[in-house]
């Protein structure tokens, strides 16, 4: 079954992989960023450059996920376009280094902000579609852990990434919350999903062909 999908934080690394192949799977697939005719200008063209080569349906759309403006927009348009949206991914992300007493308030909100709240500004654009199709998928994507509190020990004792791995095991609670108490009763009856994908830890880079390479994350010390 073709489904129409949305990706958050596509431009590049498991978004851009995510995007690429799902569409080889013969969906129809928005790989969202931000900036799409500025900074990320290469990455529409790596993205249209793909899909006239492997003829899959494969597009760009503009997204930045600090704006509610910006996400009901994109949303709208898929809707427009398509007629509907079958699956949500939260693939967006900013990752951040350094001893977590050493962020100010201020730096650890962006943190927040960006690896949080950007989920619920997609969610309040996008849910009241899948309520209204009465089905619909919403994935998200983090990092591997066994547990949160590993997580939260990992990220700030060892890897020196404190703000980062607090927010992300906020988004865990998050999702627990939102797939399985405040809107389980409401998502069950209307044939909505909540699921999680935890693929190993990584970094990518990206060459001017568009493939992306993979290479593990160590510590440097």
């Amino acid at each position: 079954m073709k489904n129409i999908i949305v990706i958050t934080g596509a431009s590049s690394g498991f978004g851009a992989l995510s995007a690429r192949a799902l569409a080889i799977a013969g969906h129809t697939v928005y790989a969202s960023m931000r900036e799409t005719t500025g900074r990320n200008a290469a990455q529409v063209e790596a993205a249209k450059q793909f899909a006239a080569e492997n003829g899959v349906d494969l597009r760009t759309i503009e997204l930045d996920v600090a704006s509610q403006e910006s996400a009901d927009q994109a949303i709208k348009t898929i809707v427009e376009k398509d007629g509907r949206l079958d699956v949500v991914i939260h693939n967006a992300g900013h990752m951040v280094f350094g001893a977590a007493e050493a962020f100010t308030p201020e730096q650890l909100l962006q943190v927040y902000d960006t690896n949080v709240l950007s989920t619920q500004r997609v969610n309040r654009a996008a849910l009241p579609q899948l309520r209204k199709q009465k089905k619909g998928l919403v994935l998200w994507v983090w990092e591997h852990q066994h547990s949160r509190w590993h997580a939260a020990v990992s990220f700030t004792l060892l890897c020196g990434e404190g703000g980062y791995g607090c927010a992300r095991c906020q988004l865990c609670r998050g999702v627990e919350s939102l797939g399985h108490r405040d809107l389980d009763h409401r998502s069950r009856s209307l044939h909505l999903r909540h699921e999680s994908l935890r693929p190993c830890r990584c970094t990518s880079r990206q060459d001017t062909s568009g493939r992306v390479r993979q290479r593990p994350l160590r510590a440097s010390w």
